[in-house]
């Protein structure tokens, strides 16, 4: 297996945060623009390569990272807790439900764990890695160019930047 290397941190944890923070936030009616989407996504990256790379707690990233991005949102954006941590909720939902669609359509049509298939190739882990993420940038493409949305979290406060 290929460890969780610095590469591998930029080329699909720090993409997986800029849209992560797009959908998240626009499902609720909130913008984020892309120098600020950045940074929180930098820290973000930054938490993840830490914990998997240099203290092992593989899972658990997944969790502290959320709590990163929920406070990392809230001071960027201005906004209450409330509405950060539910852009976050529904983020990580849709992120786990999609994973789980494809590691289970995987499974079911080549009968083979994804996990044998990514191992020891870079190409494999990142062909699977951006694959996870393909409804994420849907519902990015539906948020940028329909305005789609979820909730109105925002109250209004987003005309300003539209």
């Amino acid at each position: 297996m290929i460890p969780f290397s610095f590469l591998k941190t930029i080329l699909v944890v720090l993409p997986e945060q800029i849209l992560m923070l797009y959908v998240g936030l626009g499902l609720i009616d909130i913008r984020i623009n892309f120098n600020n989407a950045l940074k929180v996504a930098t820290g973000g990256a930054i938490v993840v390569w830490a914990l998997r790379s240099g203290l092992n707690l593989y899972g658990l990233h997944a969790l502290v990272t959320m709590v990163y991005l929920i406070i990392a949102v809230k001071f960027i954006k201005r906004i209450t807790f409330f509405v950060a941590t539910t852009a976050m909720l529904i983020t990580y939902i849709l992120l786990f439900f999609n994973e789980y669609l494809l590691f289970l359509g995987w499974r079911l049509t080549f009968e083979q764990a994804i996990v044998d298939f990514i191992s020891d190739s870079l190409v494999n882990f990142l062909l699977i890695a951006y694959l996870s993420k393909v409804l994420f940038l849907v519902l990015g493409l539906l948020i940028y160019y329909y305005d789609f949305k979820l909730i109105d979290l925002a109250g209004g406060q987003n005309e300003s930047t539209r």
